[in-house]
């Protein structure tokens, strides 16, 4: 969230201060890079999330050890969270500092969805974490990608949507910025409610519960 203003402005290739209107050309353009930046790192996860079920499905006769230590590891990463400890690995992202440019090309904008893909992946690693160990407790490449796209527009929604209000968007996000601290609090009790499902197994008695559940 806090970086996000910043993205906005390279993809659409203009800096707008908050409050400010933008152009109708110019949301055009920042919400079509958007998408391909959204597509990028879609392309990343949902790779990733494909490989953790098929990793799940070669290691199927472990799976029981390997949920159970995958439900300890999310409480851990859910615990650090809300902040009961720190976990350095965690606390870093890996980005390039690009100025505004009106000649970003469409190609470029996909390529950086890509390369920020994983460059978000240490940041992200608690939530992350947790959905490719839950992807691989899928033990299918399908669910696993399913599970993993489903992350990415969870990802992907705000950005769109902070294009097609670009300039308002801005001063949004930065006045949502000082609730980081409970969106992150709130974020780790539910990852450490979801690995104790896990270490548990409860998933898959739940999704029993519900027939249309992929």
């Amino acid at each position: 969230l806090p970086l996000m203003p910043i993205y906005l402005s390279y993809l659409g290739g203009a800096s707008l201060h908050p409050g400010e209107e933008a152009s109708a050309a110019l949301r055009r353009r920042t919400v079509v890079h958007a998408l391909l930046f959204v597509a990028g790192f879609s392309i990343v996860f949902t790779l990733l999330g494909a490989s953790a079920g098929l990793m799940g499905s070669l290691l199927r006769e472990h799976m029981p050890l390997i949920r159970q230590a995958s439900g300890v590891v999310i409480v851990l990463l859910g615990l650090s969270m809300v902040g009961l400890f720190q976990l350095p690995f965690l606390q870093v992202e890996r980005r390039f500092h690009l100025a505004p440019s009106s000649s970003a090309g469409k190609v470029r904008s996909l390529l950086m969805g890509v390369v920020f893909g994983f460059g978000w992946t240490p940041c992200i690693g608690p939530i992350l974490g947790a959905i490719l160990s839950v992807a691989m407790n899928s033990q299918t490449a399908g669910q696993g990608t399913f599970l993993l796209a489903i992350y990415s527009a969870g990802l992907g929604i705000p950005f769109i949507a902070a294009g097609l209000a670009l300039g308002q968007a801005t001063g949004f996000l930065r006045r949502l910025n000082s609730h980081l601290r409970g969106v992150s609090l709130a974020s780790g009790v539910l990852i450490v409610i979801m690995g104790i499902l896990v270490f548990f197994n409860a998933f898959q008695r739940l999704s029993g519960l519900f027939p249309w559940s992929v």
